[in-house]
């Protein structure tokens, strides 16, 4: 008898392990957002210095006539003509946030359910750098004022300036900005030169195929090069 209440006194092993392992995961998930949260304000003493002006990038100067006709335009790197958000085909920022931002009209600048997709298929692929699932608005932030360098301290910066972006403008007025400031290969900034440059025509002219087609370019313009691989 003694030894039978003895052998139910013990505490079970098998029952212990769940504990364990729940212990585990969430010391790993503490340490993860720790050094999350230094990632941050790390990033946050070195941001760039806010400048609406950066915003809108270089524009190539216009030439025209004594009749108002346009005889050429001037610039050095960057061929970019802005464009209003009313004179873009809804075709082509339909294209866009299908592309690369299905929920942009729903985060408030960052996309944190598919940062945490594209870091598990990161961590699962082995290629930590593989993925990044940056926003409209990151996108903006990153070519306005950061470079392309892929690194985690890039990254946390963009998604800093991103949201500093979404408490200051409008959904419309983030989308005008980013849609006149990425680039589309050959030269070409924004839609309008993007339209001039591949279809010659204005930007609110393209038809749906031509909308597409744009809308995949910046993903890789040397890569998806139309003059170069039709």
């Amino acid at each position: 008898m003694t030894e039978n209440r003895n052998k139910k006194s013990r505490p079970s092993k098998v029952k212990s392990w769940p504990r364990v392992i729940a212990l585990g995961i969430g010391g790993l998930a503490a340490i993860g957002l720790i050094c999350l949260m230094a990632l941050f304000i790390y990033a946050a003493r070195d941001l760039p210095k806010f400048d609406p002006g950066q915003l809108s990038g270089a524009k190539t100067t216009l030439i025209y006539d004594d009749q108002d006709n346009l005889v050429s335009g001037l610039h050095a790197g960057q061929n970019r003509t802005e464009v209003s958000l009313d004179k873009v085909p809804q075709d082509l920022i339909n294209a866009f946030v299908a592309t690369e931002d299905r929920d942009f009209y729903k985060h408030h600048g960052v996309n944190f359910r598919g940062i945490a997709r594209a870091v598990y298929r990161n961590l699962t692929s082995g290629d930590l750098k593989g993925e990044g699932a940056s926003s409209i608005t990151q996108q903006l932030a990153r070519n306005a004022y950061l470079t392309l360098e892929t690194t985690w301290e890039r990254k946390a910066k963009e998604i800093l300036i991103a949201l500093k972006l979404e408490s200051v403008y409008s959904k419309d007025e983030i989308m005008t900005m980013y849609l006149n400031i990425i680039p589309f290969g050959n030269g070409a900034y924004g839609v309008q030169a993007a339209a001039n440059t591949y279809f010659g025509k204005d930007v609110s002219e393209l038809n749906l195929a031509e909308c597409s087609l744009l809308a995949g370019l910046p993903q890789g313009p040397s890569y998806y090069d139309p003059y170069k691989y039709l």
